[in-house]
């Protein structure tokens, strides 16, 4: 009778081998495609230090099609590489530029530019229509020098929510008006700017989501020009900016107290409002959340 192995005996799943591994010291046959992630440097140091400390390089093997371009795990790559170790392989001979993506979608180490640039690559290099407003994404948030989160919201004229981020990394990204999406980026900019005391471009005052929300409501108002209010915010910036926080509706409440009526008691600003409520604004805010 046939004596069972050490690892036989320990192991209680079965299944049906698929893929070869294939393992080699041959570096230059493999190649990371361009339209991959940048390699960062903080995350390769620490692939290496993990490498030495116990190399487990067989049980995560890099992904490449016949060509040898690396589809999945260039930075495993390049630190065994730099290490001088076996590379582990699996050949995919099928895997298509948009397959980076579905192998890396779900992962949360790629960040969002990361998932823009490859979008708008993959866009250079396949001229597929669902993937053209990531080149212009890329150029909105560069000029305004946003958050990621606060790109994707302007961009996308939504206001927040999972689902827009998830499209996001999919490769869906809605540009309903970008001349609007530019309008409300120059204006919340304009505002935080001038809020901020004297040399500096924004403070924790001003950055908060409160914040930001209420100037997108006062943008999104007709009756409010919105030119006239970025100038108010400018001349009255030291009494527009508070030490204290402060909630959406807290916010919209100071625009009206010590922005409009402010400024509609001088008469030389806001003459359209003056025959609303003084706290108009705030009830609308809170008549659309409820």
């Amino acid at each position: 009778m046939q004596t069972k192995t050490k690892v036989e005996q320990m192991t209680r799943i079965t299944g049906k081998k698929s893929k070869q591994i294939f393992e080699t010291n041959n570096y230059d046959q493999f190649s990371p495609i361009d339209e991959n992630r940048v390699i960062i440097e903080s995350h390769l140091k620490g692939l290496k230090d993990a490498i030495k400390l116990r190399d487990l390089g067989k049980s995560v093997p890099i992904i490449v099609n016949n060509e040898g371009e690396i589809f999945d795990g260039h930075h495993r790559f390049k630190a065994r590489k730099e290490l001088g170790l076996l590379i582990y392989y699996v050949n995919h001979p099928d895997l298509e530029l948009e397959d980076v993506t579905l192998l890396n979608v779900k992962r949360r180490n790629w960040t969002y530019p990361e998932y823009a640039r490859f979008y708008a690559k993959l866009f250079t290099k396949t001229n597929n229509s669902q993937y053209r407003n990531y080149p212009q994404f890329e150029e909105f948030k560069d000029h305004f020098e946003l958050s990621d989160t606060q790109a994707i919201n302007y961009f996308t004229l939504q206001r927040g929510g999972g689902k827009v981020r998830e499209d996001f990394k999919s490769g869906v990204l809605e540009s309903p008006d970008y001349e609007r999406s530019v309008h409300l980026a120059t204006f919340i900019d304009a505002c935080m700017r001038n809020t901020a005391p004297i040399g500096a471009l924004k403070t924790d005052q001003v950055r908060t989501a409160g914040y930001i929300s209420a100037l997108w409501f006062v943008f999104d108002q007709e009756l409010i020009d919105n030119a006239k209010f970025t100038t108010s915010v400018s001349k009255g910036m030291k009494r527009f900016h508070p030490k204290t926080s402060r909630t959406t509706e807290k916010w919209l409440t100071f625009f009206e107290e010590e922005i409009i009526r402010s400024d509609l008691k001088k008469g030389n600003m806001f003459p359209e409002l003056k025959d609303l409520d003084p706290l108009w604004l705030t009830q609308l805010y809170l008549k659309e959340r409820n």
